[in-house]
């Protein structure tokens, strides 16, 4: 299988080609570092989720997780290989390469909407309204739409009575 170095893959993200970066670790400690665009599929949701995030098969894959992770790596791409997808690469080294080579990682989920979010916010001086202040309004039934741009998954553990899902930056 092909490897990427994490100069390469730095040179990638900053081009034009399309592909896909997953990581296949679980979820927990994909968020406590990954790289920002990587998505996060982990080995044992694989069947369930990876139609759905990379739904063209013939698009380049490169695979990631620690350092360390031959094994799972290897595992992940045979079932990806199963599954009809072709051309896929590993990250040499995996994260820990990534961050050696001097390149950020990032925790967290759904980073690069939150960064843009955080971002409109600061540039646009987006105007606040604490919990306590949204209460009184929701309480003296004042005219207001609540929005939630969080994926589905966080919204349906836990939102704002009345709030509105919208999911994306």
């Amino acid at each position: 299988m092909d490897k990427i170095s994490p100069r390469s893959l730095y040179e990638l993200i900053k081009g034009k080609s399309e592909f896909s970066l997953v990581d296949l670790r679980e979820d927990g400690v994909f968020g406590e570092r990954h790289l920002l665009f990587a998505v996060n599929i982990p080995l044992s949701h694989m069947e369930f989720l990876v139609g759905n995030l990379i739904p063209n098969r013939h698009v380049p894959i490169i695979l990631c997780g620690k350092g360390n992770d031959e094994d799972l790596i290897d595992r992940g791409a045979l079932r990806l290989k199963t599954f009809g997808y072709k051309n896929i690469s590993i990250l040499s080294g995996g994260v820990d390469a990534w961050e050696q080579e001097g390149f950020e990682l990032f925790s967290g989920i759904n980073v690069p909407s939150k960064a843009f979010g955080e971002f409109i916010e600061t540039n646009n001086k987006t105007p606040h309204v604490s919990a306590e202040k949204l209460e009184q309004m929701i309480k003296l039934e004042e005219k207001l739409v609540i929005l939630d741009s969080r994926p589905f998954s966080e919204y349906e553990l836990m939102s704002i009575p009345g709030g509105i899902n919208v999911p994306g930056a």
